[in-house]
Order: structure tokens, then sequence, then C-alpha cells
């Protein structure tokens, strides 16, 4: 019996450190699926910034791409504009040498920006008066009040004319026009 005894102890010994062992691992066990608990919570949170990130990306995608095919048609209208402007600029280039007619191009400040070969003798041009002040000018045609001529068309984009005379009295028609 005195076996029995022992062994009846030993298994009781054995019994609660078995117990012991089991509860344990049972609380292990649920801080453990605790901690998973939170770490999933933390995965579905940021899950969730993940899909608003890419959301917001996508938007700006989509806004960049709209800007994209405006800029893309902006492109188009400057190069068809700079395309229908190059025309008459060219044509002006080959015709202008040959011209008969007397020409002064001025700028809105009323400075010379060109004139034709035939101006030049009548109204004793010489290259260095590109970028004057036409009021500066000594032409050997008489044209009272040009300046405010000029100004005037300039202002109210009507054309001006007027009969003036060379210093032999050649009689020329002057044209001014926007």
């Amino acid at each position: 019996m005195r076996s029995e005894r022992g062994e009846l102890e030993r298994t009781r010994q054995e019994l609660a450190a078995t117990k012991e062992y089991l509860h344990a691992v049972v609380s292990q066990h649920l801080a453990t699926t605790e901690e998973l608990g939170v770490a999933s919570e933390e995965l579905q949170s940021f899950n969730e910034e993940l899909q608003s990130t890419n959301e917001e990306l996508q938007t700006t995608k989509e806004e960049l791409q709209s800007t994209n095919e405006e800029l893309e048609t902006l492109n188009e209208e400057l190069q068809r504009g700079n395309a229908s402007s190059a025309m008459p600029t060219m044509i002006c280039s080959t015709c202008w040498p040959a011209s008969t007619s007397r020409i002064i191009i001025v700028d809105k400040e009323r400075c010379v920006r060109r004139f034709t070969p035939t101006a030049r003798t009548v109204l004793r041009l010489i290259p260095g008066d590109i970028g004057r002040p036409i009021a500066d000018l000594q032409p050997s045609v008489t044209l009272p009040g040009l300046d405010a001529a000029i100004s005037g068309v300039i202002e109210t984009l009507a054309i001006h004319e007027a009969e003036v005379s060379g210093p032999d009295e050649t009689r020329y028609r002057m044209q001014i026009r926007p």
C-alpha cells in the first residue's frame, strides 16, 4: 500500500504541475490571441489608409491626365497659330524688298519697325532709323502732324488719308492704317 500511496501522491503532484502548466499555456494563449487581435486591427487600419491613399493617387492621376490633355490642346492651338502667322510673315519677307509702295511700319509707341526700299529714297530713311520714334525723322516730304495722326489711328483704328508734297512739288497720297 505504501507504494500505491507514493504513486498516488506522485500522480497528484504531476496532475497539479500539469494543471499549473495548462493554466500558464491557456493564459499565454489568451494573451497571444489578444495581441493578434490588436495586430489585426492595426493591419486593417493600415489597409484602409493604403486604400485611401490609392484613391487619392488615382484622383491625382486623373487630374494630371486632364491637365495634360488641356496642355496638349493649348499646344496644338499655339502651333496652329504659329503656323498661320508664319505664312504672312514669309509672304511679307518675300514681297517686301520688291514692293514699289512706300511703306513704313511703326509699333504702338510710334517707333519705326520696318520700311520698304522705295520709302527709304523718298523719305530719306537709313537703317539706323529702325527703332527711332517717327517724330524724330527728317523726311524730304512735308508731313504735318504725322505723329498725332498715327496716334489717332492707333486709338481709333480708323484709316487716315492725306495728300502730301515732296520738295519738287511731287504730290503723294499718304495712308495711315492700323
